[in-house]
Order: structure tokens, then C-alpha cells, then sequence
């Protein structure tokens, strides 16, 4: 299957810092000053589509290390809601590094409990990819993570007329998929639950609380209106495996 990396003049080459372009929404690089720029703690987009998030109690940022530090305290970035429905497709990429393990914290999350969307992890040290409406639409890691590593972790999710599937990669593997029927969702512009956030969510599985907050570091995030297939996956991880490998 050919990679639909779109047009653009920077060149493609594996582990050369090319990525795959065509239908990306949204694209955030700690490393590029345009996007993390020294001395402001918002995270703006590099997609054209201004679609920048605002970062909140964010105290120390190493954009010259090319990625964000949280405190797993009260660090996050927010954005307005990512306006998606059960019908639509999306990727969401992103390369993270665990500073502790077995709790629960979302990483790039929208809405909270039935009403939304995101990767997370969970108090048994996996990640988690899930689509939640009336029923959830959810995906593991095969296995737990470890702190102190570079990941690679990709959701994607597709209805394609009959079916509803998401799909978990870890590093370029295929961890496992759903086909679960997620049920209808819907977001609000007001409420800072709906609101899309990295680094943050609003009630995770199994907890009785509210704002858990990752700790850790985030280096790139990256949004997609369509699904990604593998080949596609492994091409973006190529692309910033000399970075964080």
C-alpha cells in the first residue's frame, strides 16, 4: 500500500524527519521552535489549520531536548473540542516517555466517562486507546510499559459502513483491535471536559476521582482525519526513530 504523505517541499526519507502529511489536523513538535517557542508555555500547531492549545501550570519546558516535562501534579496543554462523531475516521500519534507506571493519567484525551475519546494509561501499567459513547470501543497494550522509554503509540479508528474498528500500536505493532459499536458522543465548546487536552483527563477507567494528570515527557502529537494503516504507522515511526530511539 502506497504512504500518502501529500505535498510538501521537506523530504521524506526514513528516519529523516519526513512524517506522513495527507490529511493531518493537527501537528505539535516540542522540537521546532515554531511550535514550541522559548520562553512560552503554549504548544502551537504546525499544520497550518491554527489549531494551538494552551498550556497550564506548564513550569519548565526543554524545547532544545525537543520534548515537554509533566509533573503528573497539574501540567497540561488544552485545546477547543475536536469536533468527531462514531461515523468519522482519525488517527491520533504520539511519542511519549513514561515517568512512572501503574496509574491512571490521560495523554491525549477529550471528554471524560461515556463521552469520549483518547490514549491513556491505566493502573495496571498498559495503554489504552478508546471511543466511548453508550459503550466503549477500547484497546490495550499487550503488555505493560516500563518507565524512563521512548513509545510510539498510535490509535486509529474507522467505520467503514458496516463495521466500527479501532486499532492500539506500540512502536510500530499492531497491540490489538475492537469492533465494538462505541454509541453516538457529542461535545460542547464551553465545557473544559469536552475540550481536547494532552496531558490531562477528566475521570479515567477505574478511578473514583477527577484530574488525573500525566507524568512524563511528550515530544510530538500529531492528528489525522482518517484512519492510518500500518505501512503508514511504520512510516512515521521510522521518520522519528533517530530522535527518540
Amino acid at each position: 500500500m502506497p504512504i500518502h504523505v501529500g505535498n510538501s517541499t521537506v523530504s521524506h526519507t526514513l528516519g529523516g524527519g519526513g512524517y506522513a502529511r495527507e490529511g493531518i489536523y493537527m501537528h505539535l513538535d516540542a522540537g521546532d521552535t515554531r511550535s514550541a517557542i522559548p520562553g512560552d508555555e503554549d504548544w502551537n500547531d504546525l499544520s497550518g489549520y491554527n489549531r494551538n492549545f494552551t498550556g497550564t501550570s506548564i513550569a519548565s519546558r526543554a524545547n532544545e531536548y525537543g520534548y515537554w516535562s509533566f509533573d503528573g501534579t497539574d501540567d497540561y496543554f488544552v485545546h477547543s473540542y475536536l469536533n468527531w462523531s462514531q461515523y468519522s475516521a482519525r488517527t491520533i500519534e504520539v511519542w511519549l516517555k513514561m515517568g512512572s507506571v501503574n496509574e491512571l493519567g490521560g495523554i491525549v484525551t477529550q471528554g471524560k466517562q461515556g463521552n469520549s475519546f483518547g490514549i491513556g494509561r491505566t493502573d495496571d501499567g498498559t495503554l489504552d486507546w478508546s471511543v466511548r459513547g453508550s459503550s466503549q470501543n477500547i484497546v490495550y497494550t499487550s503488555s505493560a510499559v516500563s518507565a524512563g522509554v521512548w513509545y510510539h503509540v498510535v490509535g486509529t479508528y474507522v467505520y467503514n459502513g458496516s463495521s466500527y474498528t479501532g486499532r492500539l500500536y506500540l512502536d510500530g505493532v499492531l497491540q490489538g483491535s475492537s469492533t465494538t459499536n462505541p454509541g453516538s458522543f457529542s461535545w460542547s465548546s464551553t465545557a473544559l471536559d469536552d475540550k481536547l487536552k494532552i496531558g490531562h483527563s477528566t475521570t479515567t477507567k477505574g478511578s473514583s476521582g477527577n484530574m488525573k494528570f500525566f507524568d512524563g515527557d511528550i515530544g510530538i502529537v500529531r492528528i489525522y482525519d482518517r484512519a492510518f494503516s500500518q505501512s503508514e504507522i511504520l512510516y512515521n515511526y521510522a521518520a522519528d526513530t533517530t530522535r527518540f530511539g
